[in-house]
């Protein structure tokens, strides 16, 4: 059952035995007092359950409930909804186990901010500060759409800040009853729990940084950096994911959401045929065409001449 005022954080961790501390202490400072943390050991390998455990003195001495989930090595979506079931605040929270908050008022003013907010507002977006792993900070320039209607922004990503959120849990359960969410081992979990909230409910965009987002240099890699199966493998959960978490909405007609799909699969084609093409490989590029072309798209003029520099053997990726 649901308690007023409680919020719940929930953080997947794997292997951040190192790292791992700085979101604990962070919440460790919070100045507001009614606060539950469910961390779920995602089966690391390293020392991380170990730092958890360390954790459970210093929790229980500032009177916040703590509570250590362990599983067999299933990714983050599988850990979040795992803990899920589990929440019984009135508003969530879900931090990665390397990010932390980086002020002691963050919890705080996402309550007086839901607080200030009419019941149509399910969710709230923050602003990141990421740094690097010195923690220096790295935030560059972004641009900022504070409109409160965010769904389509979240789905097509576009112009849409992943970094930090928070939901009202009756917003949750109206849209999820079941809290379950789309799982697969490499899937994230942000798409499944925002775009049924952004749905049916309004959102509200906190300016200040609160929290800070550690930006790793193998987080997001470059088709060059990695061979064309993991990249296109890469694509595939994304595209499946949200596929499958459209399927989940049940408030949206069923005519509205072929029509997302279709742009979801026509949208991730596009991708799959910038990757093919920038390792050459002309079957699948020639595949990819094909998915778009039958999604209602049309070739624009760099991938069509793509498409003849590949059939000619004169793509400039040719013979990387």
């Amino acid at each position: 059952m649901m308690e007023k005022g409680l919020v719940s954080i929930i953080t997947p961790c794997y292997n951040t035995a190192s790292i791992v501390h700085r979101l604990l202490d962070s919440i460790l400072s919070q100045d507001y007092q009614s606060l539950e943390v469910i961390a779920v050991d995602d089966g690391s390998t390293d020392m991380t359950l170990s730092v958890l455990n360390d954790y459970r003195k210093p929790f229980e001495d500032r009177h916040i409930a703590y509570t250590i989930l362990h599983e067999e090595n299933s990714g983050q979506s599988v850990a979040i909804n795992k803990a899920l079931k589990q929440v019984k605040g009135e508003f969530l929270l879900w931090p990665d186990s390397d990010d932390f908050y980086n002020r002691s008022d963050a919890v705080s003013l996402i309550v007086k901010t839901f607080r200030q907010l009419p019941g149509d507002f399910g969710m709230i977006k923050m602003l990141p500060r990421y740094v690097n792993s010195d923690l220096i900070d790295i935030t560059g320039n972004y641009v900022i759409d504070k409109s409160e209607r965010q769904f389509e922004q979240a789905l097509f990503d576009n112009h849409f800040i992943w970094g930090f959120y928070a939901i009202a849990v009756h917003a949750l359960d109206a849209v999820n009853p079941q809290r379950e969410i789309y799982t697969e081992k490499k899937a994230g979990q942000n798409w499944q729990l925002v775009l049924p909230v952004l749905y049916s409910y309004k959102c509200y965009t906190l300016e200040e940084n609160v929290f800070s987002v550690l930006s790793r240099r193998n987080s997001h890699s470059r088709p060059s950096d990695r061979g064309l199966s993991p990249q296109l493998e890469r694509i595939e959960v994304y595209e499946r994911t949200i596929l499958h978490t459209l399927d989940r909405i049940r408030e949206m007609p069923p005519s509205e959401r072929e029509r997302y799909k279709k742009d979801i699969r026509l949208k991730y084609a596009r991708q799959k045929l910038y990757v093919s093409s920038f390792f050459a490989d002309k079957n699948k590029a020639r595949t990819y065409i094909k998915d778009i072309i039958h999604n209602g798209g049309h070739l624009s003029l760099k991938e069509f001449v793509r498409d003849i520099l590949l059939r000619m053997n004169l793509y400039p990726f040719s013979k990387r």
